[in-house]
């Protein structure tokens, strides 16, 4: 199992065309650019500690509403995951941030605010994503659960987040398996750097 591993890169979105048809080959809805509502419901926490056993290549960050055309039971990661261009479509779009690490046991403080600028002086490694939220829930998974999708986000990988877009602001600590995630309002899907899944960690 192994993501498409990419450089960095300043590719652009991909233009409305050729996203519907990425969207029509996924199965997924085409949008048609209605306002989205959000949910009222929840509790937004700005601090909160997420804990995740990986035993996969990585972590994926996602709201719900972007893997709800998943079939339960469905091997997602063999049928799209290791095809480039739809892993593109989904980072550069913010359906799903996505980051290399290898499997442990990680303790994630995400923390809704814009990250320090001297972060990398703390942090062996320091990569920014993007991800769009609905429903004020996002959530933390095992790359590794692609391969067997369940829809039920475990409770100690998921929080409670205002809707809207946000950049991504993942940092490994010095301090073996312990991540900080910045979560950075944004008006629109932030413009990213990578077209494909960045390492966080390697071997």
């Amino acid at each position: 199992m192994g993501f498409p591993v990419c450089e960095e890169d300043t590719r652009r979105t991909p233009d409305a065309a050729r996203q519907k048809r990425i969207r029509q080959a996924l199965g997924e809805p085409c949008y048609s650019g209605t306002p989205y509502s959000p949910s009222p419901k929840g509790e937004v926490v700005a601090t909160q500690t997420l804990e995740l056993n990986t035993v996969g290549p990585g972590i994926v960050i996602y709201s719900p509403f972007a893997m709800a055309h998943v079939a339960e039971g469905e091997d997602y990661f063999t049928s799209h995951f290791e095809v480039p261009e739809v892993v593109a479509f989904h980072v550069v779009t913010c359906r799903t941030a996505a980051a290399m690490c290898p499997p442990g046991h990680y303790m994630i403080r995400a923390i809704r605010a814009e990250a320090p600028p001297d972060l990398r002086r703390s942090c062996r490694s320091v990569i920014a994503l993007g991800v769009e939220v609905r429903d004020r829930t996002l959530c933390v998974r095992d790359v590794g659960d692609l391969s067997r999708w369940t829809r039920t986000c475990p409770a100690p990988q998921a929080l409670k987040i205002q809707d809207g877009f946000y950049r991504i602001v993942l940092g490994a600590e010095r301090t073996p398996e312990r991540i900080v995630c910045y979560m950075e309002p944004r008006s629109e899907c932030p413009k990213l750097r990578w077209p494909g899944v960045p390492y966080l960690l390697e071997e």
